[in-house]
This record gives structure tokens, C-alpha cells and sequence, in this order.
């Protein structure tokens, strides 16, 4: 017998019997009132309860969610449930912030009418269509950013158009001739009138911006609608109502689409009796940050740079230019440290190639340490930073630029230019890039930052700067999942209280797989990671090689104080393997191939002041 009654979100009980009886309600209100709900990219509908697995009702009026912004809204109680449909791809982030309980901690996990052979990923690399690439020169292809995901071709920039009585007319506009894009004119019959822009693919929860320039008659109203190109052509973005003015008005917003669909399209909807819309500029591209990353295959590319690896045939595995003399001294913060740097006499600049301010400038000034700054100047042939270094700058150590058009002069690089919005590449195998490229655009891809009892499992993430947020929250699991091309890192667990990462799979980390420490020293305790394969952190490329461009990490594993490190497989790190604080645990790990960026380094490196740690039963090769 149910001794509670259920309300949405408290148990009540009748308090004929005790006070005990209270208590017991009490006790198990959390559990009565979990809820679960469901996420299905291809069959939800966010307007549903989403507390059902599969769509229901003859009408299907019910049934799961669709995208990951509706989790995100969801108010989130103890002991509730979220499940992400097996074998779908969600391009968007969710960002969950929610506090369970030990007793009732908040799931978020997998499920599948059937057999579930691939877990449900969140993916923050967006796929370029082969139709967005010009050849700039040579072998090196480009497109403007963001990606015009519409097919452009023809001189009616892939527009189409549809009346009732089939009266309407559409041409190519020669009264913009002046755009860089075709122009179309549309005029309405005696009935209203679509305007079709070319198709373009979308899955539910895409944010995408729609930007066009149009022309109407003073007070003539035209509706802009963001629908499937099929059966049933129903809406599934942003409507807009755009009044003329008799002029050209320019209009770009953001609209998040509620549905899948391989040949989506843009109406516009002009009415009857004769009205004239031209459109011009038509993109579809999607919104939110510049490219981070560029993949191919899962790979990341690297950014172009100069000098290339190899340049130098006295040491045919570096690409660092020299420093020919000591630079300045200048004292901060009780050490000692540069402001600029005079390249040595291996620093050669090939036609066409300038230092000039805004560069990206990697210096190497000891063996540990790698700085990342901008170029502020060029002065007497040195090169002055943006800031200063972080140990002073002696001859004999390197450098080497990135930012610039003329260093993509390598089959695999590749650049992007804030500046001109402009995304350019040459492939490795020199050919088009087709469909083989996507771009690493989102920030962080599952983020639980500031969340306490929340257990995620079977729930993979690619592609985004920060695979997993566990910043400042307390007792967070991430298992049985996969984490891979990181941007920056796998999981960011800095000051997570008592966490645990187990049972992933953390590749293609640029800098580290799993952080626990800030640069400022703020720190994480209790953290525990067991069980892991942890590959390729802290180098940017499957291995390091020829397509490896150094950057500074500090470790595949960095866990704070009091952690458990215990039974992980760790392969291919820029720096050290494992970084241990005190009072920290490590046992049973396998470290193979550390410190290969960096150097004054080890596989496992234990810190702090009477570390008192335990180091026993593992494997560095």
C-alpha cells in the first residue's frame, strides 16, 4: 500500500497514524516523485511531457523531447532521470545546473527500445558541405565562416518558387548587380507567392544564423519561414514578418530548429496582386563561436605556422626558428622574465611573409615551459609580445608564428582569419576538401559546472573546446563514456569536490585530458579517476609528427590533492603522464610515451610540501 499521495513535485501523507508515518513519507517523497525524461533527435517534439520513451496517441501527442535546450530549460529535482536516445547525435551543447542528493542524485544516461550499439553523442563539430568550398589557389581551398550551409548555384542563387495558380514570375535581378552574390526577383500572381531558397541539411537543436538582404514596397509584408523541404513542410525555425520600405534592409538573426532534416529551406512568403521581393546575400550558417578546430576524419589539423617542421636540416624534427641573443630582464612578481625576443639567423621569412602585430608568437624558453602570445610589435628586429614571458628569455631556446595566409604553404594546414571571416585549407592529400572537413566551434559540450550529485554515463562528447565542465561542483560522475578533439581539455574538474571519472575514453586533448589545477593554483580534492584509456593529450595531431604543432600542457592527468589515480592506460602525452598533489594515491596506471613536447619531465610527478602520497604498482615506459 502507497502511504503518500503524489503531488508534482512533494509527497503528502494523511498524519492520521504518528509522526513516524511523516517521516517515512518523508523518506521516500524523492523517489515517488522522480521523474524521467527522455531526448529523441529524430521523433521528439519539445512541446511533448517527455516523460515518454516513444510518441503516443493516434495524433502523437505526447512523447519524448527533441533537443538538449529543452533539458537545459527543465528544472531538474533530486532522483530524476534524463535519457539520451543510443546511436543520435545532438549538435549542441547542454549545460545542466542541479543539485541531487546522495540519497536521490540526478541521472543522465542512454536508452533504446532495442539493443543499444553506439551511445548517444554530443557533438560540437559542425560537417561543412562539399557545395561551401572555392578554390583560392593551387591545391589551398576556402569558405567564408560561418559556413553557407544553402546551395548557392545558378543565376537565381538556387531559389525556386511555387504559386497556386502558377501565374509568378522569378528572374535573376540585375538591380543588385553590385553584391557578390546572384540576385532574384520575385513577382507575385493572384495568389500568394513562395520564394524557395536552395535546400540545406539541419538536425534538431542546430543554432543557426539566417542572414538576407531584401527589397519590398513601402508597407508590402513579407513572412520569412524556416521549414522542411518535404512532406509535411512543416515550420521548424524562426518566423519572421519583414515590412518593405521601398529600399535594401539587411536582416540577420539566430534561430534554433525544432527538427532534423536533410533538405531543409527558407520561404519567403510574398502575397497576391503582383509584388515585387528582391532577395539578395541569402546565408544559412551556423552560430555561436569562430572554428577552434578543424578535423578531418576526427583528426585535428594543425594551424598554419612558420617556420615549417624540418626547415632547419641541422634538426629535421623541430620547428623552432632560434633566439639569437638573451633578451631583456625585467622583474615581476619576484621572478624574472622578457618582454621581447631577437630571432637568430635561422628565422628567414619567405616572399611575401611580414611579422606584423596580431601574429601568434609560441616560444620555448626552457625545457618545461611553453608561452603562447600576440605580436605587439616589431622594433630593431626584435619581436615584442602582447605580455611578458613567464621565465626569462635566453639565446638558443625557439620560437615559431601562426595567424598568417602565407604560412598555409603545407599539405594538412590550415587558418582562419577573424578579420575577413575567411576559413582556408590545404588538405594533406592536396585534393578538395568535399565532405571531409568539419569545424570545432562549441565552448564547452556537456557542462555541470556548479552541480552537485548529478551521475552521467554512456553519454559521449566531441568536438568542443571543453569536453566535460565539472568545475566547482560536488560528488559528479562521467562513466563509461568517450570524450574526444578537445580543444583545450577533456574535462575541466578544477575544485570539484570528491568527483570521479571512470571508464572513459579521453582522446585528442590539445592541452590536458583531465584538469584539476588552475595556473593560479586553485585545486581540486578527492578526485578520483579510475579505469581510463586516456590517449594523444597535449599534442595536436593521432601522433606526434609531421602534422604536430606544439602546445603547452601540463599533464595527461593533473587531479589535485587527496586523489585516487588508480588502473588507467595513459599513451602518448605532451608533457608529464600523471601529476600527482599530496595526500594523492596512484596505483596500477600504465604510462607510455610521455613527455614528448616538453621536457624536465616524467611519467608520473608527484608535488607539494610533505607530498605524503602513495605511488605503487605502475608502469611507465
Amino acid at each position: 500500500m502507497n502511504m503518500c499521495t503524489p503531488t508534482v513535485r512533494q509527497a503528502r501523507c494523511s498524519l492520521t497514524l504518528s509522526g513516524l508515518l511523516l517521516l517515512l513519507c518523508a523518506d521516500f517523497s524523492l523517489s515517488v516523485q522522480a521523474a524521467t525524461y527522455y531526448i529523441d533527435a529524430i521523433r521528439g517534439n519539445d512541446a511533448w511531457s517527455g516523460t515518454v520513451n516513444v510518441p503516443t496517441g493516434t495524433q502523437q501527442n505526447n512523447g519524448p523531447w527533441r533537443t538538449l535546450a529543452r533539458v537545459q530549460s527543465a528544472t531538474l529535482a533530486p532522483g530524476d532521470t534524463v535519457l539520451l536516445r543510443c546511436d543520435q547525435t545532438w549538435r549542441e551543447s547542454l549545460a545542466i545546473s542541479a543539485t541531487g542528493t546522495a540519497a536521490a542524485p540526478i541521472l543522465i544516461g542512454r536508452f533504446s527500445p532495442s539493443i543499444c550499439t553506439k551511445n548517444p553523442v554530443i557533438s560540437g563539430e559542425q560537417p561543412i558541405p562539399n557545395y561551401a568550398w572555392t578554390r583560392q589557389a593551387g591545391n589551398v581551398y576556402q569558405t567564408r565562416y560561418p559556413v553557407n550551409l544553402l546551395r548557392t548555384a545558378g543565376s537565381t542563387a538556387g531559389f525556386s518558387s511555387w504559386s497556386a495558380n502558377a501565374d509568378h514570375t522569378l528572374i535573376a535581378d540585375a538591380s543588385c548587380a553590385s553584391s557578390t552574390s546572384a540576385c532574384v526577383s520575385l513577382t507575385s500572381g493572384t495568389s500568394a507567392t513562395l520564394a524557395i531558397s536552395g535546400n540545406f541539411a539541419v538536425e534538431a537543436g542546430n543554432r543557426l544564423t539566417i542572414e538576407y538582404r531584401v527589397k519590398l514596397p513601402l508597407g508590402v509584408s513579407v513572412t520569412v519561414v524556416p521549414r522542411r523541404g518535404a512532406v509535411p513542410f512543416d515550420t521548424i525555425g524562426t518566423t519572421r514578418t519583414v515590412v518593405g520600405t521601398g529600399a535594401w534592409q539587411s536582416f540577420s538573426y539566430e534561430s534554433t530548429f525544432s527538427a532534423t532534416s536533410s533538405a531543409a529551406r527558407i520561404d519567403f512568403i510574398v502575397p497576391a496582386g503582383g509584388r515585387q521581393a528582391s532577395i539578395v546575400d541569402m546565408r544559412v550558417g551556423f552560430a555561436g563561436l569562430a572554428p577552434r578546430q578543424l578535423l578531418s576524419g576526427g583528426t585535428a589539423l594543425p594551424i598554419a605556422h612558420h617556420p615549417n617542421r624540418g626547415f632547419d636540416t641541422t634538426r629535421p624534427s623541430s620547428m623552432f626558428a632560434t633566439i639569437g641573443a638573451d633578451a631583456d630582464r625585467v622583474s615581476l612578481n619576484g621572478g624574472t622574465v622578457s618582454t621581447f625576443l631577437t630571432p637568430g639567423t635561422n628565422f628567414v621569412l619567405p616572399p611575401g611573409g611580414n611579422v606584423t602585430p596580431g601574429l601568434g608568437i609560441t616560444i620555448r624558453t626552457n625545457g618545461w615551459m611553453m608561452d603562447e602570445r600576440i605580436v605587439a610589435s616589431q622594433q630593431n628586429g626584435n619581436i615584442v609580445f602582447d605580455r611578458p614571458s613567464s621565465f626569462q628569455i635566453d639565446r638558443n631556446w625557439g620560437f615559431f608564428l601562426s595567424g598568417a595566409r602565407w604560412m598555409l604553404d603545407t599539405p594538412g594546414e590550415w587558418l582562419y582569419d577573424p578579420t575577413t571571416s575567411l576559413l582556408t585549407v590545404w588538405m594533406p592529400d592536396s585534393l578538395a576538401p568535399g565532405t571531409r572537413l568539419g569545424s570545432g566551434v562549441g565552448d564547452v559540450g556537456l557542462n555541470l559546472a556548479g552541480s552537485a550529485f548529478l551521475y552521467v554515463s554512456n553519454v559521449d562528447v566531441r568536438g568542443f573546446n571543453v569536453g566535460i565542465s565539472m568545475r566547482d561542483g560536488n560528488t559528479l560522475r562521467y562513466s563509461n563514456s568517450t570524450v574526444a578533439n578537445s580543444g583545450e581539455f577533456g574535462v575541466d574538474a578544477i575544485n570539484c569536490l570528491f568527483c570521479e571519472i571512470r571508464r572513459d575514453a579521453i582522446n585528442n586533448s590539445v592541452r590536458d585530458a583531465i584538469s584539476a589545477t588552475s595556473p593560479t593554483g586553485s585545486t581540486t580534492d578527492g578526485l578520483r579517476v579510475v579505469g581510463n584509456s586516456i590517449s594523444n593529450s597535449g599534442i595536436k595531431g593521432p601522433t606526434p609528427g609531421s602534422l604536430d604543432v606544439p602546445l603547452r600542457s601540463l599533464g595527461a592527468v593533473r587531479a589535485g590533492k587527496n586523489a585516487v589515480i588508480q588502473d588507467n592506460a595513459i599513451i602518448n602525452a605532451g608533457y608529464i603522464g600523471i601529476l600527482a598533489s599530496s595526500g594523492s594515491s596512484v596505483m596500477g596506471n600504465r604510462v607510455e610515451n610521455a613527455c614528448l613536447v616538453l621536457n624536465d619531465c616524467a611519467g608520473i610527478y608527484t608535488s607539494g610540501a610533505n607530498n605524503a602520497g602513495n605511488i605503487d604498482s605502475n608502469t611507465v615506459i
